[in-house]
């Protein structure tokens, strides 16, 4: 397993490639854990999981994410998951978890999910859109 992360858009986008089984599972669950903590302290918690190129999840993999959608919601922010593969998909559907973490078909659409709402502020740059241009 390899993750890397990016920040675009006010979103920070992890891309997981490889197989997430066994200790990569624990691995990733100890990721997302600092990574929710240190986001949600910069009040920037606008995450999209890039599965497009994870060969594999195991469940345990999948308790990380599930448990990161929680630690996220819980803390005011937004959480999906960009392009898994069919396998992926349909291990959500026999979980019955489908419902607990999104799914967009790409990382555009992703963006558009996690866009700050009219009124909230800019999370990613709170000063946004004070002052003058110029």
């Amino acid at each position: 397993m390899q993750v890397t992360e990016r920040r675009s858009a006010g979103a920070t986008i992890v891309a997981i490639s490889g197989k997430v089984v066994g200790d990569s599972s624990q691995e990733l669950r100890a990721y997302v854990s600092r990574l929710v903590e240190r986001l949600a302290d910069e009040r920037a918690l606008r995450l999209a999981f890039d599965l497009s190129d994870t060969q594999f999840l195991d469940s345990s993999g999948l308790g990380a994410l599930v448990r990161a959608q929680i630690a996220t919601a819980e803390r005011g922010g937004k959480m999906v998951l960009v392009n898994p593969h069919e396998h992926i998909r349909r291990l959500l559907t026999v979980a019955r978890i489908e419902h607990l973490l999104p799914i967009c078909d790409g990382e555009a659409s992703a963006l558009k999910a996690l866009a700050v709402a009219d009124g909230e502020g800019d999370a990613a740059n709170p000063k946004a859109g004070e002052g003058s241009s110029g």
